[in-house]
Formats: structure tokens, C-alpha cells, sequence
């Protein structure tokens, strides 16, 4: 939803999704040869507080958040 060259990438799901999602990552320039990223991902799964205890069971949404972002650093 929002795109910034060098600062920032954020999103949100499209409509008719089953799980909303919303996130962003900042980008911030240490050096030249580095940057930082600020990650933040928030989602509703389904089933309100059932439906988080269900996810979690099946999957741990850290772990899915940090594969994510290391998909994303092979990406970039």
C-alpha cells in the first residue's frame, strides 16, 4: 500500500483475504555497505483467539516471520 525508494516497504492483505495481514519494513542506512531493516508483520488468523491458538500449534509464526526475512536478504 505504501512505497518508499530506500525507506520503506508496507502492505496490507487484498480484499477477500482469509487471513488479514498487515506489515512494513523500514530500511536504514548504517554505511554504505550496510543497512538495517525494521520488520514489523501483524495478522488475524480466522477464529479470533481459537484460531491464533490453532496456528500456533501448527506452526510457530516467528519461525515463518524469520524464514520470510531471510527469503527476503537472499532476494535483495
Amino acid at each position: 500500500v505504501e512505497q518508499k525508494p530506500n525507506e520503506l516497504i508496507r502492505w496490507e492483505e487484498v480484499p477477500g483475504s482469509a487471513l488479514k495481514t498487515n506489515g512494513s519494513i523500514r530500511f536504514e542506512r548504517i554505511n554504505p555497505n550496510q543497512t538495517r531493516l525494521h520488520a514489523t508483520c501483524q495478522y488475524e488468523p480466522p477464529g479470533g483467539q481459537i484460531g491464533e491458538a490453532v496456528a500456533a500449534l501448527l506452526k510457530d509464526p516467528q519461525k515463518i516471520m524469520d524464514r520470510n526475512l531471510e527469503d527476503f536478504k537472499a532476494y535483495m
